[in-house]
């Protein structure tokens, strides 16, 4: 990219999706980041999403508060995490602890309904739903050199 600067530079390309402003930033329309509990939702077997109906859930309460919010489809953030991946091995060999499980983060799709509305409709179930957020568009500000 023009003006970069180190040995190595690269981007990524964001699919044309419609966008909406807050004022926080830009995020994704009808779509956000949700974190759940653990167990409280679950993909179809070797399946990293699906739709809302093809899920298991740990309460049917949470099936049909998804869909209220106006959810689609929800696929996991990072389809190849699991609870065990959060022990693992540094590059050096160390055995080391990730601060975080990223198993129950998911993004979820929505049909028409706002990301507000979707927000505040998942909130609203402190049991099952860890936070929920807008899938805010973020710019690589600085580029290493080393």
């Amino acid at each position: 990219p023009e003006g970069a600067t180190g040995s190595s530079a690269f981007s990524v390309t964001v699919a044309s999706t419609p966008a909406d402003q807050s004022l926080n930033g830009i995020y994704v329309a009808r779509r956000i980041l949700v974190r759940f509990a653990p167990g409280a939702v679950t993909p179809p077997a070797l399946a990293a999403g699906a739709t809302v109906t093809e899920m298991s859930y740990g309460s049917s309460q949470l099936e049909t508060l998804l869909q209220q919010a106006g959810a689609t489809r929800l696929d996991r953030l990072l389809p190849g995490f699991t609870h065990g991946s959060v022990r693992t091995l540094s590059v050096l060999g160390d055995s080391i602890t990730l601060p975080e499980d990223m198993t129950d983060n998911f993004i979820v799709q929505l049909a028409d309904t706002s990301v507000a509305i979707a927000i505040a409709t998942l909130s609203s179930d402190s049991v099952n739903v860890r936070y929920a957020e807008p899938d805010y568009l973020r710019h690589t500000q600085f580029i290493p050199g080393d």
